[in-house]
């Protein structure tokens, strides 16, 4: 297992970085990396170290992104965002009362940096508090039957009056 990445957020991207978002925030910027295809938590720590703040990749022109040898989808997708998707993403964001946790945010698991594919950010509804204690993921059907949903259930219950936070997929 590699060491814990540290991806420390260093503050706004540097204005020549942001070909097309003058007004990007933090929060768009962080939906602009969480759309990349295959980006994940170690791509943000490299940006850090090369390009000054993991963030900086968000809107960076396809040349500064080369040299981080990014999965190439991701190096299209952060070259030239789509400020449409982008609007769209936050919309669901508030209207579901969900938030997005980077691998720089103090809430983002600790135990979860340690692995070499962890993801550059999370998706979260709920105690965000949560994501700091012991937690079993749960990955089922979408579908389920009406015994499976049962079944489920009383796996959730049991495992959490043990004490472990009960995680599912959005």
């Amino acid at each position: 297992i590699p060491a814990a990445i540290d991806c420390k957020e260093a503050g706004p991207a540097p204005a020549s970085l942001l070909y097309a978002f003058p007004s990007m925030d933090t929060l768009d910027r962080w939906l602009v990396c969480a759309r990349a295809p295959g980006l994940l938590a170690r791509h943000l720590a490299l940006a850090t170290a090369t390009l000054g703040e993991p963030l900086a990749l968000a809107g960076a022109r396809h040349d500064e992104l080369a040299p981080l040898r990014l999965p190439e989808a991701a190096a299209a997708w952060l070259a030239r965002p789509d400020p449409q998707r982008i609007a769209a993403d936050r919309r669901w964001l508030e209207r579901n009362g969900a938030q997005l946790i980077g691998c720089t945010d103090p809430q983002y698991p600790p135990l979860l940096t340690a692995i070499d594919d962890a993801p550059a950010c999370l998706f979260v509804r709920g105690e965000t508090e949560a994501l700091l204690s012991a937690q079993l993921a749960m990955v089922g059907s979408r579908t389920p039957t009406a015994g499976g949903r049962r079944d489920a259930h009383e796996f959730a219950r049991h495992f959490a009056c043990g004490g472990l936070v009960i995680t599912s997929g959005l």
